[in-house]
């Protein structure tokens, strides 16, 4: 739908202003108004965009995890894996909440697509690291490649979730310092070294807060909501039941049936100061979209509410003009 014009609708009140929204520019001036980084994108599949600010440097949070997805689908296309693989649970590939399965013994199998499905479904961080571990790091970082991302070389090395908090939250402040200004070469060795042999109970113990945005533009997994919409839509185009059922099982706002969205599939994320939604829709004319939108502040936590709101109103305004 080249011709898609979106109205939002809605009134906001921001700094004693009330703000009418009704045109992209008047979405654009008001994420203006939030405090830190927004940007928004919104994807026709046959090529037309709405974007504000889309290749914007983002923390991505859990949305990292639709390229592990990504390099998931692929090895199964390439039978090198089959969806029904079954791996056990490794104690040093455990990781901390979001997610359960930390708390399965160690040698309880589990189907690759069960941790796909808990990686999506429920953000389960130790699900996502054991299809790193499985997978290989080179392998998701061969597909934040191949799929394209406009900070690719801040994603090198390509972390687990337990690698993030350990560095975060469980080493010292020069450990992170030498992390953070160390050449890709040199943060590869650490992770194999130090980073290893850090105690995943260490988390909590540096004295740097787990409640409030910590180097979330230097220690995380970056892109922009132009990026996240590619993703979407490459695991669209890997014609993958698996994929889509596993993104369709958490789908936040949006209503499926005749009168609304013939699919929907979602992944977000978040840390302390982060939040990413991203939305992969499809009309029952069968035209496929991306929405992606994205919201991070680095020294203050933002508002889920705000978040959820805006997302919320953002979509009923598509449906009214899409559907």
């Amino acid at each position: 739908m080249t011709n898609l014009r979106i109205f939002l609708l809605v009134s906001v009140v921001c700094a004693s202003r009330v703000w009418a929204i009704d045109s992209f520019t008047d979405l654009a001036s008001y994420l203006d108004t939030l405090d830190g980084h927004t940007a928004f994108s919104w994807t026709d599949f046959d090529g037309a965009k709405k974007q504000v600010r889309p290749h914007e440097l983002m923390p991505l949070g859990s949305g990292f995890k639709l390229y592990v997805l990504a390099a998931l689908a692929d090895a199964v296309g390439q039978g090198r894996f089959s969806w029904d693989d079954q791996y056990p649970i490794v104690e040093h590939y455990k990781s901390l909440p979001s997610g359960v399965m930390q708390d399965n013994k160690n040698g309880d199998l589990f189907s690759l697509y069960d941790y796909a499905e808990a990686m999506i479904k429920i953000s389960d961080n130790t699900a996502t690291d054991h299809l790193i571990n499985i997978l290989g790091r080179s392998a998701i970082e061969d597909q934040v490649k191949t799929i394209g991302n406009t900070f690719i070389d801040k994603n090198m090395p390509f972390l687990t979730t337990r690698e993030m908090f350990k560095i975060k939250w469980g080493s010292p402040v020069e450990i992170i310092n030498n992390y953070i200004y160390g050449s890709e070469s040199h943060r590869r060795d650490m992770l194999a070294t130090t980073i290893m042999n850090t105690p995943l109970s260490n988390v909590g113990t540096n004295g740097i807060s787990l409640e409030h945005p910590s180097y979330i533009r230097d220690i995380e997994w970056f892109g922009s909501t132009d990026d996240l919409c590619q993703v979407m839509r490459a695991l669209k185009e890997k014609n993958s039941p698996e994929i889509l059922k596993a993104l369709s099982q958490n789908v936040p706002f949006i209503e499926i049936g005749p009168r609304h969205w013939k699919y929907a599939g979602f992944k977000g994320g978040s840390e302390p100061g982060v939040f990413t939604g991203t939305y992969l829709l499809q009309d029952h004319q069968d035209q496929w979209y991306a929405l992606s939108v994205a919201w991070h502040h680095e020294s203050k936590n933002v508002s889920q509410h705000i978040f959820f709101d805006a997302i919320k109103k953002m979509l009923k305004i598509i449906e009214k003009v899409v559907l």
